[in-house]
């Protein structure tokens, strides 16, 4: 009895401890088990779920893996939490961990159930990243989501000295806006950085990038407008808050790191990937 005592014991410490030690055991028993969940606000970056959003940590050690979204809104499948890698991209290296994109081949995807569950439709959303670039950027991708049927899009794209991101919706016109100007549009090779992008119906849409730890969460990631300095920020005339669903009709795009192609690989060091269908208050 009391071999077996121990034995129960010991099983239940080890479902306890297992989860903390960010080996992926909420991957086996579904989304919204065996983890943290905490608000973005005071989220701390290294592991668990954020409410109301899916983040993508690229923590998988060997080249060549996949890796799956924790989701905290919407209770898709693992499949349809799946990013997967193209290019054979290098396992995850650092601590935190950071998996390199080498600019030449390596990109990722995600699904078109997870666009259209976040996205397409939503009056409100957020695409937040938190990398780092490994080289000279010269028009590279960052994202480029774009629906084959109707032109919808979001697309992020890098040339010397700036970022372009561009807009176009059900309603509204595509609109390109530029960080370039100021003392320091894009962030140094090797700084690591937030890139974020966002939208509430109805007011507007926003963009910026902001160095790691310089804004007012609790991990230091950025949670509001005035997180962002004046020359590392930039706003749509329009509220791009109508992006149509991603079909099965051939010919979507829903590449980071990458565009179609794929073409214009983006050389960087990326931590973690941040969807929500909420704009997360960075209006304020």
């Amino acid at each position: 009895m009391g071999r077996q005592l121990i034995s129960i014991i010991s099983f239940i410490v080890f479902i306890g401890v297992y989860p903390a030690c960010g080996w992926g055991f909420w991957a086996f028993t579904g989304a919204g088990a065996g983890y943290d969940v905490q608000p973005y606000e005071d989220w701390d970056q290294y592991g668990g779920g954020v409410d109301d959003c899916v983040v993508v940590y690229l923590d998988s050690p060997d080249a060549g893996d996949d890796e799956l979204g924790v989701d905290e809104y919407n209770g898709l499948s693992e499949a349809n939490l799946t990013f997967t890698e193209g290019g054979n991209l290098a396992g995850a290296v650092g601590s935190p961990p950071y998996r390199e994109f080498d600019g030449l081949n390596d990109y990722m995807t995600m699904t078109r159930e997870l666009w259209n569950a976040y996205i397409a439709g939503s009056s409100n959303y957020c695409i937040i990243m938190k990398l780092a670039f490994s080289g000279a950027t010269t028009g590279n991708h960052m994202a480029y989501f774009q629906d084959a049927q109707s032109g919808d899009k979001i697309e992020i794209t890098c040339p010397a000295g700036a970022f372009n991101i561009i807009l176009d919706d059900v309603d509204n016109v595509a609109e390109t806006e530029t960080l370039s100007g100021g003392v320091r549009p894009t962030p140094d090779v090797d700084e690591v950085f937030y890139l974020a992008l966002w939208t509430e119906s109805g007011v507007n849409s926003r963009a910026g990038w902001l160095a790691e730890g310089a804004g007012s969460g609790a991990g230091g990631q950025p949670t509001k407008w005035s997180d962002f300095p004046a020359d590392q920020r930039v706003e749509w005339s329009a509220s791009f808050d109508q992006m149509r669903e991603l079909d099965a009709l051939g010919g979507d795009q829903n590449y980071f790191m990458a565009v179609a192609g794929p073409a214009n690989n983006m050389p960087a060091k990326v931590q973690w990937f941040l969807i929500s269908p909420t704009s997360l208050r960075f209006n304020d």
